[in-house]
């Protein structure tokens, strides 16, 4: 199963992050943060990061801080909030065409919503799991004869996307 965290991990996968130099400073303390689970702490850099983001000159760098924020209020079970900042990540990523990004952030968005408690959200869910996985469909096939390692890496996340929404899917019956 293809977790939030498991999909967070290939954000970065074949680009390096585009957080600068005192961006990466905050996202390093945040991130201790987060795997001492000092929760209110999180909460309040996360937010800090939020109002930073919007100052930050480069879209990509911008797109990238959200979705950092987006996995903190992920981990701290906001998931209302988590929706509602991977939408602004994802609006970055389309309008500048990073189609890898735009996947891994459709796939999170699906994931989220799939796990909504108490709210009827699989069908939008699927959607955008879905919509992550035919993403990566595309950059494997960009990747076919040009990059093996990248089409093999892409072939490899499609088949487990797909395993993934099969076993969500077989859990509703």
């Amino acid at each position: 199963m293809i977790d939030f965290e498991t999909a967070y991990s290939w954000l970065n996968t074949f680009n390096s992050s585009c957080l600068g130099e005192g961006t990466r400073q905050f996202v390093s303390q945040l991130s201790d943060n987060v795997r001492q689970e000092r929760h209110a702490r999180m909460l309040s850099l996360a937010n800090q990061l939020l109002v930073l983001s919007e100052q930050l000159n480069y879209e990509d760098e911008q797109a990238e801080c959200l979705v950092i924020c987006a996995r903190v209020k992920y981990r701290l079970n906001d998931l209302s909030s988590t929706i509602e900042i991977l939408q602004r990540a994802a609006n970055i990523y389309q309008n500048n065409r990073m189609t890898h990004q735009s996947a891994v952030v459709d796939w999170l968005r699906g994931w989220v919503l799939w796990n909504m408690p108490g709210e009827e959200q699989y069908l939008p869910g699927l959607v955008l799991m879905e919509s992550g996985t035919s993403l990566f469909n595309l950059l494997h096939a960009v990747h076919v004869g040009v990059d093996k390692r990248r089409q093999q890496w892409y072939r490899a996340k499609i088949d487990a996307m797909r395993r993934s929404i099969e076993e969500q899917m077989s859990m509703m019956d």
